[in-house]
Protein backbone atom coordinates (compact mmCIF):
# COMPACT_ATOMS: atom_id res chain seq x y z
CA UNK A 1 0.00 0.00 0.00
CA UNK A 2 1.03 3.75 -0.51
CA UNK A 3 2.50 5.73 2.22
CA UNK A 4 -0.26 8.12 3.44
CA UNK A 5 0.99 11.79 3.49
CA UNK A 6 1.44 13.51 7.60
CA UNK A 7 -1.77 15.00 8.96
CA UNK A 8 -2.03 18.10 10.10
CA UNK A 9 -2.50 16.99 13.45
CA UNK A 10 0.85 15.21 13.21
CA UNK A 11 2.70 17.75 11.63
CA UNK A 12 1.39 20.37 13.80
CA UNK A 13 2.98 17.81 16.90
CA UNK A 14 6.12 18.09 15.19
CA UNK A 15 6.12 21.43 15.24
CA UNK A 16 5.28 21.71 18.79
CA UNK A 17 7.82 19.04 20.13
CA UNK A 18 10.62 20.92 17.92
CA UNK A 19 9.74 24.10 19.24
CA UNK A 20 9.71 22.67 23.15
CA UNK A 21 13.12 20.86 22.42
CA UNK A 22 14.90 24.74 21.06
CA UNK A 23 13.09 26.28 24.42
CA UNK A 24 14.21 23.59 26.64
CA UNK A 25 17.87 23.86 24.96
CA UNK A 26 17.77 27.75 25.04
CA UNK A 27 16.73 27.74 28.82
CA UNK A 28 19.95 25.25 29.52
CA UNK A 29 21.83 27.60 27.58
CA UNK A 30 21.00 30.62 29.58
CA UNK A 31 21.57 28.58 32.76
CA UNK A 32 25.23 27.37 31.74
CA UNK A 33 26.01 30.80 31.19
CA UNK A 34 24.51 32.53 34.18
CA UNK A 35 26.45 30.02 36.35
CA UNK A 36 29.91 30.77 34.45
CA UNK A 37 29.48 34.13 34.72
CA UNK A 38 28.93 33.70 38.67
CA UNK A 39 32.29 31.62 38.67
CA UNK A 40 34.30 34.31 36.91
CA UNK A 41 32.68 37.11 38.92
CA UNK A 42 33.69 35.06 42.16
CA UNK A 43 37.05 34.20 40.89
CA UNK A 44 37.66 38.36 39.66
CA UNK A 45 36.45 38.74 43.31
CA UNK A 46 38.83 36.41 45.05
CA UNK A 47 41.55 38.37 42.54
CA UNK A 48 40.61 41.64 43.90
CA UNK A 49 40.72 40.16 47.45
CA UNK A 50 44.40 39.07 47.42
CA UNK A 51 45.05 42.54 46.32
CA UNK A 52 43.20 43.88 48.72
CA UNK A 53 40.65 45.81 47.09
CA UNK A 54 38.28 45.18 49.21
CA UNK A 55 35.19 47.11 47.81
CA UNK A 56 35.57 45.61 44.36
CA UNK A 57 35.51 41.88 45.89
CA UNK A 58 32.39 42.39 47.82
CA UNK A 59 30.39 43.50 44.53
CA UNK A 60 31.93 40.77 42.14
CA UNK A 61 30.96 38.40 45.30
CA UNK A 62 27.08 40.08 44.81
CA UNK A 63 27.36 39.70 41.39
CA UNK A 64 28.25 36.33 41.51
CA UNK A 65 25.22 35.98 44.09
CA UNK A 66 22.95 37.28 42.17
CA UNK A 67 23.41 35.07 38.88
CA UNK A 68 24.14 31.79 41.23
CA UNK A 69 22.29 32.49 44.73
CA UNK A 70 22.16 28.61 45.27
CA UNK A 71 25.94 28.34 45.59
CA UNK A 72 27.07 28.18 49.50
CA UNK A 73 30.69 29.30 48.68
CA UNK A 74 29.64 32.48 47.05
CA UNK A 75 28.21 33.06 50.54
CA UNK A 76 30.42 32.25 53.02
CA UNK A 77 33.17 34.08 50.61
CA UNK A 78 31.57 37.24 50.97
CA UNK A 79 30.31 36.42 54.61
CA UNK A 80 34.25 36.20 55.38
CA UNK A 81 34.97 39.93 53.90
CA UNK A 82 32.19 40.90 55.75
CA UNK A 83 33.75 39.76 59.08
CA UNK A 84 37.54 40.90 57.87
CA UNK A 85 35.77 44.73 57.60
CA UNK A 86 34.40 44.17 61.16
CA UNK A 87 37.76 43.09 62.20
CA UNK A 88 39.11 45.88 61.10
CA UNK A 89 36.83 48.47 61.96
CA UNK A 90 34.85 46.67 64.25
CA UNK A 91 31.59 48.10 62.87
CA UNK A 92 28.76 45.93 64.28
CA UNK A 93 26.89 46.12 60.94
CA UNK A 94 29.96 44.25 58.68
CA UNK A 95 29.23 41.69 61.68
CA UNK A 96 25.86 41.51 61.19
CA UNK A 97 26.03 40.74 57.27
CA UNK A 98 29.20 38.25 57.86
CA UNK A 99 26.07 36.30 59.98
CA UNK A 100 23.49 36.56 57.29
CA UNK A 101 25.68 35.20 54.68
CA UNK A 102 27.09 32.41 56.95
CA UNK A 103 23.61 31.57 57.65
CA UNK A 104 22.15 31.27 54.11
CA UNK A 105 25.40 29.06 53.28
CA UNK A 106 24.58 26.77 56.18
CA UNK A 107 21.10 26.44 55.05
CA UNK A 108 22.57 25.67 51.27
CA UNK A 109 25.23 23.15 52.70
CA UNK A 110 24.38 21.90 55.91
CA UNK A 111 27.04 19.28 56.39
CA UNK A 112 29.92 21.46 55.88
CA UNK A 113 31.38 22.12 59.81
CA UNK A 114 33.99 25.07 58.63
CA UNK A 115 30.46 26.71 58.32
CA UNK A 116 29.22 26.96 61.86
CA UNK A 117 33.11 27.32 62.94
CA UNK A 118 33.38 30.39 61.08
CA UNK A 119 30.06 31.32 62.18
CA UNK A 120 30.96 30.64 66.04
CA UNK A 121 34.20 32.92 65.57
CA UNK A 122 32.20 35.72 64.91
CA UNK A 123 29.90 35.76 67.55
CA UNK A 124 32.90 35.17 69.63
CA UNK A 125 34.17 38.38 68.28
CA UNK A 126 31.06 40.14 69.15
CA UNK A 127 31.31 39.05 72.39
CA UNK A 128 34.80 39.78 72.95
CA UNK A 129 33.34 43.61 71.74
CA UNK A 130 30.53 43.30 74.34
CA UNK A 131 30.58 44.51 77.81
CA UNK A 132 30.26 40.89 80.32
CA UNK A 133 26.69 41.59 81.11
CA UNK A 134 25.47 42.22 77.74
CA UNK A 135 27.40 39.42 76.28
CA UNK A 136 25.53 36.47 77.06
CA UNK A 137 23.77 36.13 74.10
CA UNK A 138 26.67 36.17 72.30
CA UNK A 139 27.81 33.69 74.00
CA UNK A 140 25.00 31.09 73.21
CA UNK A 141 24.79 32.15 70.12
CA UNK A 142 28.36 30.72 70.35
CA UNK A 143 28.28 27.73 71.55
CA UNK A 144 25.38 26.34 69.58
CA UNK A 145 27.35 27.33 66.27
CA UNK A 146 30.15 25.46 67.61
CA UNK A 147 28.42 22.40 68.85
CA UNK A 148 26.89 22.53 65.40
CA UNK A 149 30.58 22.11 63.95
CA UNK A 150 31.81 19.44 66.45
CA UNK A 151 29.02 17.63 65.47
CA UNK A 152 29.86 17.61 62.13
CA UNK A 153 33.44 17.98 62.25
CA UNK A 154 33.99 15.31 65.32
CA UNK A 155 37.98 15.18 64.78
CA UNK A 156 38.58 18.94 64.56
CA UNK A 157 40.29 19.93 68.26
CA UNK A 158 39.61 23.64 67.57
CA UNK A 159 35.83 23.42 67.77
CA UNK A 160 36.05 21.60 71.28
CA UNK A 161 38.82 23.99 72.31
CA UNK A 162 36.25 26.79 71.87
CA UNK A 163 33.44 25.09 73.62
CA UNK A 164 36.11 24.62 76.21
CA UNK A 165 36.46 28.56 76.73
CA UNK A 166 32.80 29.16 76.45
CA UNK A 167 31.94 27.04 78.76
CA UNK A 168 34.61 28.19 81.29
CA UNK A 169 32.99 31.93 80.47
CA UNK A 170 30.30 31.11 82.19
CA UNK A 171 31.54 29.04 84.95
CA UNK A 172 30.44 25.22 83.42
CA UNK A 173 34.13 24.30 84.56
CA UNK A 174 32.95 20.76 84.20
CA UNK A 175 31.95 20.68 80.51
CA UNK A 176 35.00 22.98 79.59
CA UNK A 177 37.42 20.35 81.18
CA UNK A 178 35.54 17.47 79.40
CA UNK A 179 35.94 19.51 75.78
CA UNK A 180 39.67 19.97 75.99
CA UNK A 181 40.51 16.96 77.38
CA UNK A 182 38.47 15.05 74.51
CA UNK A 183 40.49 17.37 72.24
CA UNK A 184 43.40 16.20 73.44
CA UNK A 185 42.88 12.72 73.07
CA UNK A 186 41.98 13.50 69.76
CA UNK A 187 45.36 15.02 68.97
CA UNK A 188 47.76 14.35 72.34
CA UNK A 189 49.97 16.85 70.46
CA UNK A 190 47.08 19.98 70.20
CA UNK A 191 49.68 21.84 72.29
CA UNK A 192 47.56 24.72 72.77
CA UNK A 193 44.61 23.04 74.45
CA UNK A 194 47.33 21.16 77.04
CA UNK A 195 48.56 24.58 77.54
CA UNK A 196 44.90 25.81 78.25
CA UNK A 197 43.96 23.03 80.74
CA UNK A 198 46.95 23.68 82.34
CA UNK A 199 45.76 27.25 83.11
CA UNK A 200 42.44 25.51 84.03
CA UNK A 201 44.38 23.50 86.77
CA UNK A 202 46.68 25.76 87.83
CA UNK A 203 43.09 28.52 88.53
CA UNK A 204 41.66 25.41 90.49
CA UNK A 205 44.76 24.76 92.82
CA UNK A 206 45.47 21.50 91.27
CA UNK A 207 48.96 21.94 90.88
CA UNK A 208 50.43 18.46 90.09
CA UNK A 209 47.88 18.26 87.25
CA UNK A 210 48.86 21.41 86.03
CA UNK A 211 52.49 20.64 86.40
CA UNK A 212 52.01 16.77 84.47
CA UNK A 213 50.16 18.99 80.94
CA UNK A 214 53.29 21.68 81.47
CA UNK A 215 55.62 18.49 80.98
CA UNK A 216 53.94 16.62 78.11
CA UNK A 217 53.89 20.17 76.11
CA UNK A 218 57.85 20.00 76.91
CA UNK A 219 58.15 16.62 75.98
CA UNK A 220 55.72 16.87 72.88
Amino acid sequence: TAKQPYSFSSMKSRIITSAIGLCMAAVLAIVVMRLGMAWMAYETGSRMLDDHDVASAIENYEVAISLDPGKALYHSSLGSVHFQLFQQTHGRQFAQRAINELQVAMKLNPLDGRLPGLLGHVYMNLYRLTEPANGASWLREARVAYQRATELEPFTPFYLMELAKIAYAVQDFNSAEASVKRAIELVPNFLPGRQWLAYVYLETERASEAEHEYREILER
